[in-house]
């Protein structure tokens, strides 16, 4: 099947259940879409935050993901349909990179060009999870003004099995490996002419 006959407009974000289906996040819309893995359009989830949904990820039966221009990450409940919640990252200001991690873990990076990046470490516990009252979640698993300064958001995130966080800069093009503690321990920048071939 065709996912853009649905309207979906610029794709950001992939997630694929424990049923096979897809879920894709829209840029034009910010809304994600739900497809077989033929390709069948099978609904949309619930709206929002209408703003850009920019990383997802998906453990059992919840699919997790960030909203640009916004501190939140929200889960919604793929067996019901709903959206369960939000949670707050405080200082991070536009959460972007979203991944797990080998421990089981979630990761969330955020920061802007020029600040110093945080990444926070959290379970996927839908519990933790609100509508109101939304908990604010304000204990980094690292913080590091880094240099070179980083001139974009953090669009995509990864995580080794001994804790090292792999950060793609989107606005610099730049790939950061960076230790549990904060430190850089390596850099590569993509060497194209426009430098902005590592984005996600």
């Amino acid at each position: 099947g065709n996912p853009f006959a649905s309207g979906i407009g610029s794709p950001h974000g992939l997630g694929i259940d424990g049923n096979g289906f897809v879920y894709i996040g829209s840029a034009t819309t910010g809304r994600i879409y739900k497809y077989t893995c033929d390709g069948t359009f099978m609904g949309l989830l619930p709206a929002g935050i209408t703003v850009v949904q920019t990383n997802t990820a998906i453990v059992g039966n919840y699919l997790f993901t960030t909203l640009n221009s916004s501190p939140y990450v929200q889960c919604f409940d793929l067996c019901t349909n709903t959206r369960v919640g939000y949670l707050d990252f405080a200082d991070i200001g536009p959460s972007w990179g979203l991944a797990k991690g080998e421990d089981g873990n979630l990761y969330v990076a955020g920061g802007q060009g020029g600040g110093a990046i945080i990444v926070y470490q959290f379970p996927p516990d839908p519990s933790l999870f609100k509508l109101t009252g939304i908990t604010v979640y304000n204990t980094p698993y690292f913080t590091n003004p880094v240099t070179p300064a980083m001139t974009g958001a953090q669009t995509g995130i990864d995580v080794d099995e001994h804790g090292n966080v792999y950060l793609a800069d989107g606005g610099e093009g730049r790939i950061r490996k960076i230790a549990p503690d904060g430190t850089v321990l390596s850099s590569i920048l993509d060497p194209t002419t426009t430098g902005r071939g590592f984005r996600n």
